[in-house]
């Protein structure tokens, strides 16, 4: 039986919808190495897959799981990392993106990071709120869904309790729009 080395997975498509971001994983074992690609869009194909470069996928971290968003009319790439200056275990960090291909400095979202992990975060541009799993703050058990809302700065965790969150492990929150 063959099994890959590699795996993709995360996707989330830029604001124009030209661009898709998605993780790229290496299996290591018992771990993978993951860091985020980006695939332009032609028709219906990505076509001049590449990485983001060492600004967004820091040489060895693990960087994946990105949610694009709107924040203040600029776009901006959410993202789970274990990379330097983090607060332990992956946490989110943010970046904006500029002409589609220039990310500023990455910026740790500290307020909601902990010693463990936070994954999977989804922002909610129209309400200017971060939605993450955490398998550091009290919960139900294994990872919770939590959310931080920003006005001026991001508030303090918030867990989305039952019927969001249960004992097993709860990631990849997301709201549908109607």
């Amino acid at each position: 039986m063959y099994w890959s080395q590699n795996s993709t997975g995360n996707g989330t498509y830029s604001l124009d919808g030209k661009r898709f971001y998605f993780s790229y994983c290496e299996n290591e074992g018992y771990g993978y190495r993951c860091k985020i690609l980006v695939a332009y869009v032609e028709g219906d194909r990505f076509v001049d897959i590449d990485t983001l470069g060492p600004i967004i996928n820091e040489p060895g971290s693990n960087t994946t799981m990105p949610c694009i968003g709107e924040w203040e009319g600029q776009e901006v790439l959410f993202y789970a990392s274990d990379r330097a200056d983090g607060d332990g275990g992956m946490d989110i960090w943010y970046s904006f993106i500029k002409d589609g291909n220039q990310f500023r400095r990455p910026i740790n979202v500290k307020r909601i990071n902990s010693v463990d992990n936070e994954l999977s975060p989804y922002w909610d541009s129209e309400n200017t709120t971060l939605y993450f799993s955490s398998s550091w703050y009290d919960g139900f058990g294994g990872y919770d869904v939590f959310k931080s809302n920003y006005t001026t700065v991001f508030e303090a965790p918030e867990n989305l309790r039952e019927p969001v969150n249960s004992p097993a492990n709860d990631l990849y929150y997301f709201e549908t729009v109607t």
